[in-house]
């Protein structure tokens, strides 16, 4: 592995990604299953029991350690959508915090206690196939989040639209709702009412004019039906055929002339969709978060059992075998900066280099880069937490 120097960029980087949720697993050899007391200065540590993992062969952990790095990254961006979309579904952002649940604990409490999940996750496979168990069981997880994410969507969708259409100025908006069969001529083989849209500023203008606008008009035919804060829409009644001389002249007078046919019974049908989606949204809605609530504690477990097999295969790659090694979930007081020269201490007569300095290392055949400790480090950024 080739090392670098840590440069100043990548130190503020490392300062800004410090919060009071940033966690990280450390290894150390040995049996003894706690920490140096200077620790407790800078930090509260959990020792961590592994169960007796299949190790396979030298080069089967060196093909692991990078394919864990995938994996990790998988489990971990699947777990944060499901808790984003958790978190668009929820009503507040309290709600939200209060469903972040992990086996009925909080992400933070399940991971400084963690517990290999026996049944879950079998501890007789090998670590190949127990990556790739935890890998699929996550697919099919977020297989299910699109479906039932796609079907909400749909539901919500044709309601918004027909939300949509009951907002804006009532030169665009439905008026359905507004209009009513009382305003029209009924069974009038000659006359016909028609719906207009009048600028506020020119309502005296329509007034004074629109019995003028062309021939035929029914006088003192016009009613104010409804305004908004830029309209009011008026009806008219006239001779049929005069409609097109009359929304002619409407038109060089700045009023607009609605299409509208009044249907009761389509009117009808329309509220019946529109309370049929409306309870149907909800429903979804409803389900859609009880599932998220469910799947994210299944996505962190899983997420966090990849975490402890890359501790593990990277701790007997660099401690060899037999193993042992005890694992910790350290938890800063404030943040790293203070508890990562008092490891550094500790620990800097691990570093077979000389170079006890924290330094960029490439993982190979990865492309990226991640920071170097005398002893295994693996960060644990909580997902879903800090959104």
């Amino acid at each position: 592995k080739k090392k670098k120097k840590n440069s100043s960029a990548q130190t503020v980087r490392a300062a800004q990604r410090t919060t009071m949720s940033e966690l990280f697993l450390i290894s150390v050899p040995g049996e003894k299953k706690t920490l140096d007391p200077r620790i407790k200065d800078v930090a509260d540590f959990s020792n961590i029991h592994i169960p007796k993992l299949q190790v396979g062969t030298f080069g089967s952990l060196i093909a692991m350690s990078e394919e864990l790095v995938k994996v990790d990254s998988y489990v971990e961006g699947t777990t944060l959508k499901v808790a984003q979309l958790m978190r668009d579904l929820a009503a507040t952002q309290t709600v939200y915090e209060e469903s972040l649940a992990v086996n009925q604990r909080t992400p933070l409490n399940y991971v400084t206690r963690f517990e290999w999940d026996l049944a879950k996750y079998n501890i007789k496979l090998s670590l190949t196939d127990l990556a790739k168990e935890i890998s699929q069981r996550v697919a099919s997880t977020e297989q299910e989040m699109k479906q039932r994410s796609n079907s909400y969507n749909k539901v919500k969708g044709d309601l918004d639209s027909i939300n949509r259409k009951a907002q804006g100025s009532l030169l665009t908006r439905s008026l359905d709702g507004i209009v009513e069969e009382r305003h029209f001529v009924k069974d009038s083989e000659y006359l016909v009412t028609l719906l207009v849209v009048v600028p506020k500023q020119l309502s005296s203008t329509w007034m004074e004019k629109y019995q003028t606008l062309c021939d035929f008009i029914v006088p003192k035919s016009t009613e104010l039906v409804k305004e908004d804060s830029e309209y009011q829409l008026y009806t008219v009644t006239l001779f049929q055929k005069k409609v097109d001389d009359f929304k002619n002249a409407a038109r060089d007078n700045k009023f607009v002339v609605r299409e509208y046919h009044f249907e009761a019974q389509q009117l009808s049908k329309d509220q019946e969709r529109k309370e049929t989606l409306l309870q149907e949204t909800k429903k979804k809605h409803g389900g859609l978060l009880s599932w998220c609530k469910v799947s994210y504690g299944e996505c962190f477990q899983a997420w966090m059992h990849i975490k402890i097999l890359r501790a593990f295969v990277e701790s007997v790659l660099r401690y060899g075998l037999p193993v042992n090694f005890q694992l910790f979930v350290i938890q800063p007081h404030k943040n790293a900066r203070r508890v990562r020269p008092v490891l550094q201490t500790l620990y800097a007569h691990l570093d077979k280099t000389g170079d006890a300095e924290s330094q960029i290392v490439d993982i190979p055949g990865l492309g990226v880069s991640t920071e170097y400790y005398p002893y295994v480090n693996v960060d644990l950024e909580l997902p879903g937490v800090k959104l």
